[in-house]
């Protein structure tokens, strides 16, 4: 690469050039459709015991030397494919973690990509809104104002910490025993 065009590029040692990007990129989107379209073909999960798990990851220490990105992705690829649970498998019906999209493994590559910072409008000014517009038409679709306000979170877990932290914020009363000694939140048939 010519001096010009490495000053054009943030170049560091995770740097890839576009071509390496794309090519790379285009092995692991391959690699990944493969894996979905044999999906149903394989063993929900591995039977295999921990000790197994982290042999096949290996235990030495911190490598002093880099490997090449498409090495990584291989290999990272290799052990996923061969030693993960499968929750997106159509004979899984273990806990509520939901299956696997093509659409959201992209939708992730895109947001990845872009990085913007969801602490604050300017941080991400598109995304934002994006997801301003999302808690919109989530609202319209189960019949509230769409003026509610909202945010997305990464699940469960952290909806439910929201939840008790709007709640705490509020001093929730009606409908509701909040116990503050105990920051818990009981529904208040529950507790009467």
């Amino acid at each position: 690469m010519e001096k010009r065009d490495a000053l054009r590029y943030r170049i560091a040692p995770l740097e890839m050039t576009p071509t390496e990007f794309r090519k790379t990129g285009r092995q692991l989107v391959e690699r990944i459709a493969e894996f979905l379209c044999t999906l149903p073909s394989r063993p929900v999960a591995p039977d295999e015991p921990p000790r197994v798990v982290r042999e096949a990851l290996g235990t030495g220490p911190l490598p002093e030397e880099g490997s090449e990105a498409k090495d990584l992705l291989e290999e990272a690829a290799d052990l996923l494919f061969a030693h993960s649970t499968f929750n997106g498998h159509p004979r899984f019906w273990g806990v509520i973690t939901s299956s696997a999209a093509p659409i959201g493994a992209l939708g992730d590559l895109l947001a990845a990509s872009v990085n913007p910072n969801m602490g604050g409008w300017f941080g991400g000014p598109m995304a934002n809104e994006i997801e301003a517009q999302t808690v919109r038409w989530i609202a319209e679709m189960i019949g509230y104002p769409t003026d509610c306000g909202g945010l997305l979170v990464s699940g469960g877990n952290m909806g439910n910490f929201v939840g008790l932290l709007a709640a705490d914020r509020g001093n929730i009363k009606e409908g509701f025993h909040y116990a503050r000694t105990h920051r818990a939140c009981f529904p208040y048939d529950e507790v009467r």
